[in-house]
């Protein structure tokens, strides 16, 4: 975990340098980012399930039961709430920067990322 945080920071002052270079091109790489959060969300909300599914047919108690816990926690904290929140972060600065949060597809669109974060 501490790894992957160190990375993320490396990551953020690669983001911000290129930002202060060449502000013009930070539309497309944010744009990007956004694209990977939302696959790699995506990618976790759907395998989620399938862990709960080989995780209820493991013995209550059980090592593999306790190992399929494990699992769940480490996709959920690892994966899918850093790449929400990232793919919020970056979809509302998108819209902001490129929309100025005007337009009714936009509205639709929000309301229904909201409802996909609510479950």
């Amino acid at each position: 975990m501490r790894r992957a945080a160190i990375a993320v920071g490396v990551f953020v002052l690669l983001t911000l340098a290129l930002f202060w270079l060449a502000p013009d091109s930070l539309y497309s790489w944010i744009k990007a980012l956004h694209v990977i959060a939302v696959i790699a969300w995506m990618a976790g909300m759907l395998y989620l399930p399938r862990l709960f599914v080989y995780h209820a047919e493991s013995a209550v108690g059980s090592e593999r039961s306790e190992t399929f816990k494990v699992m769940e926690r480490r996709l959920l904290r690892g994966i899918i709430n850093p790449s929400m929140t990232l793919a919020w972060a970056l979809g509302l600065w998108l819209a902001w920067r490129g929309f100025g949060f005007q337009g009714g597809w936009l509205h639709v669109k929000l309301a229904a990322v909201l409802a996909l974060s609510a479950c």
